[in-house]
């Protein structure tokens, strides 16, 4: 009696070797004793630039906006928001000075040196995004870090009074 011989040992083999081969778009297969793996880098995800900043502080009146500024500037914004004058300077090389006079509640003065926030409590945030010696971008948003108090945060130091 002849004894028949499972194929798998064969087929096994078969599937190993396989693995053992690789290729890279564009060119032929090679051998090789040791599986290797290609990798393809992905693009990191990229977020939309943020809108060009305004040059025109009228464009800050509901406190939703970027503003460019150099020298200094009266940004008119919406009476609920409080203020009765809301002037920014920048100061070379990285300050930028803020003067609010609110109509309820104490005038607040702030210097800060690099980038930063200033937050005030009556419902109105200005983020200094970008500071050089030629001017400053400042984003507004109409909100406040906490609307029983006035915070502000620096990168190279503040003065708030």
């Amino acid at each position: 009696m002849r004894k028949i011989r499972p194929a798998l040992p064969l087929v096994v083999a078969a599937l190993l070797a396989q693995g053992c081969t690789t290729s890279t778009p564009g060119t032929a297969s090679a051998r090789s004793g040791a599986p290797t793996a290609t990798t393809t880098p992905s693009a990191a995800p990229t977020s939309p630039p943020p809108p060009p900043a305004d040059t025109d502080p009228a464009a800050c009146a509901d406190a939703d906006c970027r503003l460019r500024v150099s020298g200094t500037v009266q940004v008119p914004l919406a009476p609920g928001f409080g203020c009765a004058g809301f002037t920014v300077t920048h100061g070379a090389p990285n300050k930028v000075d803020f003067t609010v006079v609110r109509t309820e509640m104490r005038t607040v003065r702030a210097n800060l040196m690099g980038t930063g926030y200033l937050s005030l409590g009556n419902g109105v945030t200005v983020t200094i995004e970008e500071v050089s010696p030629t001017g400053a971008v400042l984003r507004f948003e109409p909100r406040a870090e906490d609307p029983t108090r006035d915070t502000a945060r620096a990168s190279e130091g503040l003065r708030i009074y």
